[in-house]
């Protein structure tokens, strides 16, 4: 394989990688240590109304509304050398000058030699999510004189489960969604803590924690990304919420809310494993390259492509002028019994001179 070819898989696969950043649900995105935009993908144009060229000569800090400045400033200034890096909630100014609520997963790249030069970020637009948490807000104060407007707006809020605990942890409301989201009614869980429900031992030990504080201190807890089972067993990412709620004569309660962020944890993970699958090939290509032989090149680029594949089943071969006309040269998730049926397949040569053009169109380059 000549590096031409190499340089023509690797823009093909800097093609597929930028299309499915561009249809992400969420702006993704990559800055500097001082927050100057490198990449930035459609989705940000799509929210906030700004082309991609306007916002790759911009930096967060120029973008965010006069009220967040100042923190995102304070947050570059950052070395981020630490172990955590905090979650981000800021808002921005669209093209029509509208603000927009976005909260932002940053995480670090590094170089080899393991210092941080670059970061990389994932932004979600939580203008409905603030706008129930307003409106909550709002009924909050006036609980006093609408409990029943209050429940009723509780248990139809759509696409977030809310719940109210009391100090011991145990559930005292539990709204529709919360049934939907962790599989349990009301009924199951009333007067009940989550252990052993939705959280791991540990896990409802730190959110009974965090309720009592909320109670104790009459004060919203931070957001915080939890892990939960629900009754079917599968495993979902929510973000939490907390704020206290007092009741004149009444026992205080923390009321939580949980929105469903799942798809949004799914997202950071396949563009993490796509960036580890970028460096990795970037690695091996780097070192095959140096490989004078072109046959030792082709069979070591194609095994390298085999091994950091994503595909279940992959299976690389290369076309002869004697029969019988190819050589399967790497392979991976094939079982051993399909694999010799496969060796032993004989096509005329002009059926893999078909294939083989085929294989020059984009969207064909596999053929099993």
């Amino acid at each position: 394989m000549k590096p031409e070819t190499v340089k023509d898989a690797s823009q093909l696969a800097e093609k597929h990688y930028r299309s499915f950043l561009d249809n992400a649900p969420d702006i993704v995105f990559s800055v500097d240590l001082k927050g100057n935009f490198l990449f930035i993908n459609k989705t940000a144009q799509k929210i906030t109304g700004i082309p991609v060229s306007k916002l790759l000569q911009s930096s967060l800090h120029k973008i965010a509304a006069p009220p967040y400045k100042d923190s995102v400033k304070k947050f570059f200034q950052n070395d981020f050398k630490g172990k955590f890096i905090p979650l981000l909630e800021v808002e921005v100014i669209s093209q029509n000058g509208k603000p927009i609520p976005l909260e932002i997963h940053i995480e670090r790249l590094k170089d080899t030699n393991g210092k941080v030069v670059q970061l990389q970020g994932i932004a979600r637009d939580i203008s409905k999510r603030k706008k129930a948490l307003n409106q909550i807000n709002h009924l909050y104060k006036e609980v006093e004189k609408a409990k029943t407007g209050l429940k009723s707006t509780l248990d139809n809020a759509t696409n977030i489960a809310i719940q109210g605990y009391n100090a011991r942890g145990e559930v005292v409301y539990w709204n529709r969604f919360s049934e939907k989201l962790f599989g349990y009614s009301e009924k199951l869980v009333k007067g009940k803590t989550l252990k052993g429900i939705v959280f791991s031992e540990k896990d409802e030990k730190d959110f009974r924690k965090l309720l009592t504080n909320t109670i104790n201190n009459r004060k919203s807890s931070p957001k915080k990304e939890w892990a939960i089972t629900t009754k079917k067993g599968e495993l979902k990412h929510v973000l939490c919420h907390i704020f206290p709620a007092v009741f004149p004569g009444q026992e205080s309660i923390a009321v939580a809310m949980h929105t469903d962020i799942t798809e949004s944890q799914k997202a950071r993970d396949k563009v993490d494993e796509m960036l580890h699958q970028m460096e990795r090939f970037s690695s091996i290509s780097a070192d095959i390259l140096s490989i004078e032989k072109d046959e030792e090149l082709f069979e070591r680029m194609s095994q390298a492509v085999v091994d950091i594949s994503d595909y279940e089943r992959v299976l690389i071969s290369y076309f002869t002028e004697k029969s019988p006309y190819r050589e399967i040269i790497g392979y991976r998730g094939v079982k051993e019994a399909d694999f010799n049926r496969i060796q032993k397949v004989a096509m005329p040569k002009e059926k893999y001179l078909k294939y083989f053009d085929k294989g020059f169109k984009i969207g064909n380059q596999s053929c099993y």
